[in-house]
């Protein structure tokens, strides 16, 4: 069994004065000086590289070379980390034939070695040796337009000018914005200029498409536009494409379907046909026109019954339908598709939204078969446990309570710790009438197993070898977040060996790669609700980034923690400065306008770069959280009013009152919506379980609140 131990430098007295607080500030300059001052560098291997370490990173060089001279010998575990450290500082000194020995040694294998080639191509140019610094920056695989212009001026000294204009020349057309400033500099200072300016239709599109594929649809929309009535049939057709997907993500359907129209009609040489079909019958539906919707989709079904878009255009169809009040003829519709395409993409999907039509259409012999068919032929795990939760309702609506009590039983020791099992277990309480969740779960969990010992390796020999004895190397060195480097999410082929890997990458600040590899972990094992034992592996899937900050806005907003984090592991996966193609920023996700609003409140300043910070938009995002709970009391019904706004939810409660809360999560409007609200809140009380203590820890969903939230 690992510890915290077993990954931590073993500090003298000394260095644990200085050298965690400089680490943990990535002061450099400063761990430099403390290893200097209290550390035996020659005798400690982990402390040399330390040291050459940071002496890299505060730009001393000579420090770099004489801390980590002839370590490779030493350990050879490390030697690609110390050639590829050495090796950069011998070029900044101006040795370079020492620096190209050292960058040259590092072989594929090593997960250095791209960088390593990047480095490498500088180091020959500086050589004169041009025609090798191209191919070096080309094994690079680096496509940023520094190394694409620089990769392209050694090709021509060396004689291959052709060859790099074409380079450029696609670089700057598959570029969607401000990188064709770059390239179009670089085209111009190898004389490329003139030449380069000859386009061809070929070129433009590749602008129009590097235009969509950057969400840039209105610009996509008018650089396909100009090529829609060329000669060249290819040309067209593919230009239509372009504009036509260009409008639908503009929400332009009447005009998206001028253009899939002759796409359906005339392009099956250029574009598939089914796909344009498809794309036809998403922008009829989604702009309103249902029997054109209706038309297409059965000229899918019947020229294309391979195809595998008829799955999904037969959900379109049966929503339409229901849309419309008409079950009767949803249910045909799926019906049919699971009959046609028992196996599709689309197969649980249409097996839940068949079970539920039947459930809200009051018929519950035959969504309780449904429920059962889903359960047996689906493979998510959501779906499975979704199915197993709907069953119990169902036997509970045909009056069959011992049956339901069973499957409410078996779908909270089946599906730990997810949605559906914590409203199982809701309703298992409330069929004791008063019973509380913790007692009704401590009865199903006699005898149950709890899972082993966190963190139990059976085979210690990877401990000290391969990508996994660097990983566990770099943290006994003091330097977790360079572990990351070594390490996918699936290192080695033990289980063991890929939970050992998720919580190193846990350790290093890797919290989106640790959270999600812990979750696969899992759910492709045997789950099982844990215990004090155990707990630790749910906590890397559930895990804490950022905490004094959420501890802060928690008690400033007065609302618990595990919400602020059930939400920001939606909505971020805890990258820092992301941003949505809504112009959404930050760990919270938060709009310009929301944050505005909240920052009001809380008398600070909101902008795109304030957001970016975990201090300012995880106080926001707490605030905006409150500001829900005060309208509809229940982290239910807040949960998704953070994701479709505190109106959307406050009409469809006006619009279904007294409607169970279970039930009322499933007619939410948007697909969105209903999983962000199940997702977020799975996670609020997986947080509450694994990080509260006694009954705080325990979540249980009132169905039937006494005073209704509006």
């Amino acid at each position: 069994m690992l510890t915290i131990d077993d990954v931590s430098p073993d500090w003298t007295e000394a260095e644990a004065k200085l050298l965690p607080a400089a680490l943990e500030a990535k002061n450099w300059e400063a761990v430099r000086d403390a290893v200097f001052t209290v550390s035996k560098a020659p005798e400690n291997a982990y402390r040399r590289f330390l040291l050459g370490y940071a002496c890299f990173k505060s730009s001393d060089h000579l420090g770099t070379v004489a801390a980590l001279m002839g370590l490779e010998s030493e350990v050879p575990l490390m030697a690609h980390w110390v050639r590829y450290l050495r090796g950069q500082s011998m070029f900044a000194l101006g040795r370079l034939q020492d620096a190209e020995a050292d960058l040259a040694a590092i072989g594929t294998g090593s997960p250095l070695y791209r960088w390593a080639q990047y480095h490498l191509g500088d180091v020959y140019l500086a050589l004169g040796k041009d025609s090798q610094a191209a191919l070096a920056w080309e094994r690079s695989g680096r496509t940023d337009a520094e190394t694409i212009s620089k990769r392209a001026a050694a090709m021509k000294s060396s004689g291959q000018s052709s060859d790099a204009m074409s380079l450029l020349k696609k670089a700057y057309y598959r570029t969607a914005s401000a990188g064709r400033k770059a390239y179009k500099a670089a085209l111009d200072a190898l004389g490329f200029g003139a030449e380069a300016q000859q386009e061809t239709a070929a070129d433009l599109l590749e602008q129009a498409q590097a235009l969509l594929d950057a969400h840039m649809n209105v610009d996509a929309e008018k650089a396909a536009g100009a090529l829609v009535d060329s000669k060249s049939p290819d040309v067209r057709c593919k230009a239509l494409l372009i504009r036509g997907l260009a409008r639908q993500k503009l929400r332009k359907h009447k005009l998206a379907l001028e253009d899939f129209d002759p796409l359906i009609q005339g392009c099956s040489q250029w574009v598939n046909r089914d796909r344009a079909l498809f794309l036809a019958v998403r922008s009829a539906y989604r702009g309103g026109f249902n029997d054109k919707g209706e038309a297409l989709a059965i000229t899918l079904k019947t020229d294309h019954p391979d195809a595998t878009f008829n799955d999904d255009v037969a959900l379109m169809r049966a929503r339409t339908a229901l849309g419309g009040g008409k079950t009767k003829l949803a249910m045909e519709i799926l019906d049919d598709s699971l009959k046609r395409w028992p196996d599709g993409d689309m197969a649980d999907e249409s097996r839940w939204l068949l079970a539920w039509s039947a459930y809200r259409g009051k018929e519950f012999k035959v969504a309780l078969q449904a429920l059962k068919d889903g359960a047996h032929f689906a493979q998510n795990i959501d779906y499975r446990s979704r199915f197993a939760y709907w069953e119990g309702r169902t036997l509970q609506k045909l009056k069959r309570e011992k049956e339901a009590k069973k499957v409410y039983e078996q779908t909270v020791l089946t599906f730990p710790l997810k949605y559906h099992a914590w409203l199982a277990l809701s309703r298992l309480a409330d069929m004791r009438r008063g019973g509380k969740v913790n007692a009704v779960l401590d009865g199903l969990l006699k005898n149950q197993p709890r899972g082993q010992q966190f963190l139990t390796v059976a085979d210690v020999t990877q401990l000290d070898q391969g990508a996994m004895g660097r990983a566990l190397w770099l943290c006994k060195a003091g330097l977790p977040h360079l572990a990351e480097n070594e390490l996918g999410t699936s290192t080695g082929d033990s289980v063991d060996s890929m939970w050992l890997s998720t919580w190193i990458l846990n350790l290093s600040g890797s919290y989106t790669k640790s959270h999600r590899a812990a979750m696969n972990l899992i759910h492709e094992g045997q789950p099982y609700w844990p215990n004090s034992d155990s707990l630790g592996y749910y906590k890397l899937s559930y895990p804490r980034p950022h905490y004094p900050v959420v501890q802060a806005a928690a008690k400033e907003a007065e609302i618990e923690e595990a919400l602020i984090y059930g939400v920001m592991r939606q909505e971020s996966a805890f990258v820092t400065g992301i941003e949505s193609r809504a112009n959404a920023i930050g760990l919270m996700q938060l709009i310009m306008p929301t944050a505005e609003s909240m920052a009001k409140r809380l008398k600070l300043t909101a902008t795109p770069q304030t957001l970016r910070t975990p201090e300012v938009n995880v106080r926001l995002g707490s605030q905006y959280l409150a500001v829900l709970l005060a309208r509809f009391k229940l982290p239910i019904l807040a949960i998704p009013g953070y994701n479709a706004g505190g109106g959307a939810i406050g009409k469809h409660l006006k619009n279904n009152p007294g409607l169970p809360l279970d039930e009322f999560v499933e007619t939410i409007g948007a697909q969105e919506t209903r999983n962000y609200a199940r997702k977020v809140f799975e996670s609020y009380a997986a947080y509450r379980f694994l990080y509260n203590e006694g009954n705080d820890r325990f979540t249980r969903v009132d169905f039937n609140p006494k005073s209704p939230p509006h």
